[in-house]
């Protein structure tokens, strides 16, 4: 099984797919604008039925962008659940090292001084979809949608 992991913003929101094992399929940075568009195909490429929907900013907006997509298309077996973001960027930081590790004299600085060169909200999309998977969501939506 997939989860769709998606931690919203104002202009910039991370998507992920996760394998149940953790492993990553996808993960991009898209239009907070174009999320309807942008994961439409996700969820029907790899069969989604989990979405993950981190809690913080532009949560709610997101969910009804979300919401509105599964009643045009009439999708009774795709759930979303909230999922607590506290410090979601402070660990996506560390995928983003652990995937692209420092070269030259950075790889000898501590990581928690360290600054990714790129945004990271795709990582903090992996960790919302993974704390769905290994962890315990902080509500869960009640329903189909």
């Amino acid at each position: 099984m997939n989860v769709l992991g998606i931690d919203p913003g104002r202009e910039k929101t991370g998507v992920a797919v996760v394998a149940s094992d953790g492993h990553v399929h996808v993960r991009a940075i898209v239009e907070t604008g174009r999320l309807k568009a942008e994961i439409e195909p996700l969820i029907l490429q790899w069969m989604i039925t989990r979405i993950a929907l981190g809690n913080s900013t532009s949560s709610k907006a997101a969910r009804a962008e979300i919401e509105g997509l599964f009643q045009q298309r009439q999708w009774e077996n795709v759930h979303i659940e909230w999922v607590d973001e506290k410090n979601s960027t402070l660990e996506a930081r560390v995928l983003y090292f652990e995937e692209y590790p420092p070269r030259g004299w950075r790889k000898w600085m501590p990581f928690s001084s360290q600054m990714p060169p790129v945004p990271v909200d795709d990582f903090a999309a992996v960790v919302v979809a993974r704390r769905l998977m290994f962890g315990q969501p902080e509500e869960k939506s009640k329903g189909k949608l």
